[in-house]
């Protein structure tokens, strides 16, 4: 959208963006921000569809959701952190729900310069097979193959003291009696 590309919101635009900071819209906006506050460089998680593009599974459409996830990314790439090669870092989504499809857009995004993909921090918790398993081998051959980071947003991390069924040990053995985290 026009408010994405860095313009002012559109008088018909989602009535959502008129009182949000420029900083979230604006890559210059954000570079101000950045420099007042002294950081250099930022990778910036999605908020809309999830940190990792896990609540466009939800969507019935599959082909439009892949569709959505391609157009943010080259929206990452090609506008938002072209504006500040090496100080907007830009964080790719995967569509998650399709394995094939998430290696593929491993491989694309990474022909296109990505250096760091987001992938949800428990993927069981959203219906997808965990980590315990053998799903996501290929995903993350990929992800080694084309040196990316892999990037898990832990926002949800009370999830992550919930061990899956198929896991092999308890990672979190030592506060099984506690269900907060810090």
């Amino acid at each position: 959208t026009a408010a994405l590309a860095g313009a002012e919101p559109a008088p018909d635009a989602h009535p959502g963006y008129a009182g949000l900071p420029a900083a979230l819209y604006d890559p210059a906006a954000r570079l101000v921000s950045m420099n007042r506050n002294g950081v250099y460089a930022a990778l910036s998680f999605p908020t809309a569809d999830a940190f990792a593009g896990s609540r466009l599974a939800e969507v019935a459409d599959a082909e439009a959701a892949a569709g959505v996830v391609s157009a943010y990314n080259d929206w990452q790439l090609d506008e938002w952190s072209a504006a500040a090669p090496g100080r907007l870092v830009p964080l790719c989504v995967l569509p998650v729900w399709d394995l094939d499809r998430a290696v593929a857009e491993v491989r694309r995004v990474a022909g296109k310069g990505a250096r760091a993909v987001s992938f949800p921090e428990m993927p069981c918790a959203t219906g997808l097979p965990s980590f315990s398993t053998d799903h996501w081998d290929p995903l993350l051959a990929a992800v080694c193959d084309h040196d990316l980071v892999l990037c898990l947003q832990v926002a949800r991390a009370g999830q992550l003291l919930d061990r899956p069924s198929d896991a092999p040990f308890n990672p979190f053995a030592a506060q099984e009696d506690r269900k907060s985290v810090v």
